[in-house]
């Protein structure tokens, strides 16, 4: 299921883990989807809720905070492939009729 979060959500006091991760949308002229990859999560069971957001507050190599802060608005994320003990995949796309993205975003991500 594809969510949609402003750059302003916080976890709250339910989440066991959270974090910060890239999705790579590769490079110019980019693609209209991405994926990024969270490891090390041993205490993910087959039951945990995981969500993952748009974090535009942090720079990546490819894009500062407040050219991410223009873009979050047109990229949905979902959490896919979770996988007990491990970890999971964010999978990013873009809503339809948006131009394609390039480089490195950041996402922030909780789990319970």
């Amino acid at each position: 299921m594809w969510k949609y979060y402003g750059p302003n959500c916080h976890p709250d006091s339910t989440d066991v883990a959270q974090g910060t991760a890239i999705v790579d949308f590769g490079p110019f002229p980019g693609s209209q989807t991405a994926q990024g990859v969270v490891t090390g999560q041993s205490g993910l069971v087959s039951t945990s809720l995981a969500e993952a957001w748009v974090w535009p507050n942090q720079d990546t190599a490819d894009h500062p905070a407040v050219e991410q802060q223009m873009d979050w608005q047109r990229i949905q994320v979902a959490i896919i492939n979770m996988i007990p003990g491990v970890g999971f995949t964010i999978a990013a796309q873009l809503y339809p009729g948006n131009a394609n993205l390039y480089g490195k975003y950041t996402v922030a991500w909780v789990w319970n």
